[in-house]
């Protein structure tokens, strides 16, 4: 052939060279080529074409990473919609956990090796919503990967299928609205009767009307082994198994706007919930929210206590004061367990003084008063491995049920160990006339951190009123022989941090001074800014001359304490971070 006719010297040529000899002889002599021999050169070209764009793709910089990483990349691709209800998205476990499988399509059709590692790495096709297209042909690719089910209603003919031959492989399954298997005569047991052996979430939830059918079934044949969280929202039965490794638990109701009590429907009996609870003994999260307890027939002296060693985190929130207590009471739990109690109203006063002997603060050396959403009173008293935080919502105004309600929270609680007051500048005490009585129960404090949120104009003046009226009491000798010479004489670091413009530094001068002129002066000043201010800097000598030492600098997050770890990790909806 004449094309293979190019000298003695081919041998010798790099690739380059070669290239170019065969594009100018294609360019110069193509016309004379025979029919077959244009047909051989075209194959030739287009197999080349393939392996030179292959080799180029492969020279990209994603591409060259090892083949896990770039399938770890790949699991970020399908997005995790939240399931929505009525009454805003569903709670579970793990949070938004099902991926949209389909989203995955487009990594098959980039290039080869993007299809080739996509289609190899089953894991991700393990994302099985009932309804979604291909099912059959995403599950063949997943191969015996574990999935992660999620059926909402009625299930599928296909899913039922799926439930059949491959509940084995579930990992996390999400039954939605499954009062609508009952509303079609169907029991939840013939959709639950697979052999589930490595289930580890299961998420039962429904959106309809509230409807008892007095029922205790058992689902998964009496046996989830492996099964670590249980998620249930707005449901009046519970399942008959006894779950033993089941570590996080949350029942909660969504579709009332708050505790409308009188209006429940019977949700639970309580015997039934406490024989429940004694059946998951490794429990280490519990959150139960908006629920209701039928407590007839069922007298705390007859309840017996049941022992949650493994508990870690308790929260219990809109819920009427009494099963508050009886839970607590009922509940015993190691010593190093965080405890949420919230939704609470000022109406719910008269039940503190229980609340403060179920929830002990004895010891915490860390207290944090703030204002959350909704205007909530936040009240948390900490030590390095345990902790207490109490909440209620403030009503509009200077209620004096309010008042009442927050200054039974300094005489209840014993507050001699705290040794630190964290406050944020939403917490207003002289609208109920709070602060003295505050001030009066912290004789020990030697630290305070205050830190200023807001940018509103208006509640950036009113925490200036506000901080302005704690200095004057901070500096205030006292003769009543009731009282100590001194609010907090023990107090020796200040902690400021300031999001936007700053107090006026001549008010530190003056509360530094005096407290220096009392004999309780402070031995350390710390004033942080979002943003760098220049406010403080003529200031700064005045301050040292009453302050140990100043310490001005900038920093964009306001301080954080030293809390328990089951403060702050696996924070959720009903667990924000402390």
């Amino acid at each position: 052939m004449e094309i293979v006719s190019v000298g003695t010297a081919v041998s010798s040529m790099n690739a380059h060279q070669l290239a170019l000899l065969l594009s100018d002889k294609l360019f110069k002599e193509s016309h004379m080529f025979s029919k077959g021999l244009l047909e051989v050169l075209e194959r030739i070209v287009i197999g080349s074409l393939s392996t030179i764009r292959r080799r180029m793709n492969g020279r990209q910089p994603i591409n060259r990473l090892p083949l896990e990483i770039l399938g770890l990349i790949f699991r970020y691709v399908p997005s995790c919609p939240a399931f929505q209800f009525s009454k805003g998205a569903l709670f579970m476990w793990p949070e938004n956990a099902i991926a949209v499988t389909s989203e995955l399509v487009e990594l098959t059709r980039v290039c080869r090796h993007w299809r080739d590692v996509s289609l190899e790495l089953g894991s991700l096709w393990t994302n099985y919503q009932d309804g979604m297209h291909y099912p059959d042909q995403f599950l063949k690719r997943s191969g015996a990967a574990l999935l992660k089910v999620s059926i909402r209603g009625l299930p599928s003919p296909r899913a039922v299928d799926l439930l059949g031959s491959d509940g084995s492989r579930i990992q996390e399954l999400y039954l939605l609205d499954v009062n609508d298997m009952f509303s079609k005569g169907e029991g939840i047991q013939k959709y639950t009767a697979f052999t589930a052996t490595r289930l580890e979430h299961l998420t039962l939830a429904t959106d309809g009307d509230r409807k008892d059918y007095n029922i205790n079934p058992d689902i998964f044949a009496g046996a989830a082994p492996r099964l670590r969280s249980l998620t249930i929202q707005s449901l009046t039965w519970l399942p008959r198994n006894q779950f033993f490794n089941l570590t996080q638990l949350c029942i909660y109701d969504r579709r009332r706007g708050g505790p409308n009590y009188e209006s429940f429907r019977t949700a639970y009996q309580l015997s039934d919930f406490m024989k429940f609870l004694a059946g998951c003994p490794k429990l280490e999260d519990l959150t139960l929210v908006d629920i209701w307890f039928d407590t007839r027939g069922s007298s705390d002296g007859g309840l017996s206590a049941i022992s949650l060693n493994s508990l870690r985190r308790l929260a219990l929130g809109k819920m009427i004061p009494p099963q508050v207590l009886t839970l607590l009471s009922h509940v015993a739990n190691s010593a190093g367990i965080a405890t949420r109690v919230f939704g609470m109203s000022c109406g719910d006063r008269d039940f503190l003084p229980q609340l403060a002997n179920l929830i002990p603060v004895h010891g915490m050396k860390r207290l944090q008063l703030s204002v959350g959403p909704g205007r909530s009173f936040i009240f948390a008293p900490t030590t390095s491995s345990r902790g207490a935080r109490v909440e209620f919502n403030q009503c509009t105004g200077a209620c004096a049920h309010c008042g009442e309600w927050i200054n039974a929270l300094w005489s209840k609680w014993p507050l001699l160990s705290v040794r630190e007051l964290w406050m944020t500048d939403r917490i207003i005490l002289s609208r109920y006339n709070s602060s003295d009585r505050l001030l009066r129960t912290l004789p020990n404090v030697t630290a305070l951190v205050i830190t200023q949120l807001e940018t509103d104009e208006q509640r950036r003046k009113n925490f200036m009123a506000e901080f302005d009226r704690l200095i004057v009491a901070l500096t205030t000798s006292r003769n009543a022989p009731a009282d100590s010479v001194l609010y907090m004489p023990h107090l020796a670091v200040v902690h400021l941090w300031f999001c936007g413009q700053p107090v006026d530094p001549s008010l530190l001068i003056k509360f530094s001074a005096a407290r220096a002129q009392l004999g309780h002066p402070i031995r350390q000043l710390i004033v942080e800014f979002a943003s760098p201010h220049s406010s403080f800097d003529s200031a700064l000598s005045v301050l040292r001359n009453h302050v140990g030492r100043v310490d001005i600098r900038v920093s964009k997050k306001p301080p954080s304490r030293d809390l328990p770890v089951a403060c702050t990790t696996g924070v959720h909806e009903f667990w924000p971070s402390w």
